[in-house]
């Protein structure tokens, strides 16, 4: 009876992994040194994802001065565009259907600082 009751934990774990393979992908980070010129990240999903339908996506840091950050789906095409002072943080959870995100950093009077980028891409 107990190895039955092994088997079938066996087999509704691998059908729920089969089933919700996200539950496996942990959120990456990314740290970015910033300086005075523009910098431009790209974000991608793993290989092993399909179907993308969703990200969640959190910056946050220090920015001496004053800049710009720029969340899209291409380097020229932005979603959400925000100005940040001393204090970086930025966050998205929501929709998205592209297999990358571009994050566009631009110095107004910065020409320092630090960026920590934490985010996960969601598929079917």
């Amino acid at each position: 009876m107990g190895l039955i009751v092994a088997i079938a934990g066996l087999v509704l774990a691998g059908s729920l992994i089969f089933l919700f393979p996200n539950l496996l992908t942990k959120a990456k980070t990314i740290h970015v040194q910033l300086s005075g010129n523009e910098q431009k990240i790209i974000l991608a999903k793993n290989n092993s994802q399909k179907n993308i339908h969703s990200i969640s996506l959190k910056i946050s840091g220090n920015v001496e001065g004053k800049a710009i950050i720029k969340l899209g789906y291409s380097d020229t095409s932005f979603y959400k565009i925000d100005t940040v002072q001393q204090q970086a943080l930025l966050s998205y959870n929501g929709d998205w259907y592209q297999d990358t995100c571009f994050v566009t950093y631009q110095p107004l009077t910065s020409q320092a600082g630090n960026l920590k980028v934490k985010y996960k891409f969601h598929a079917l």
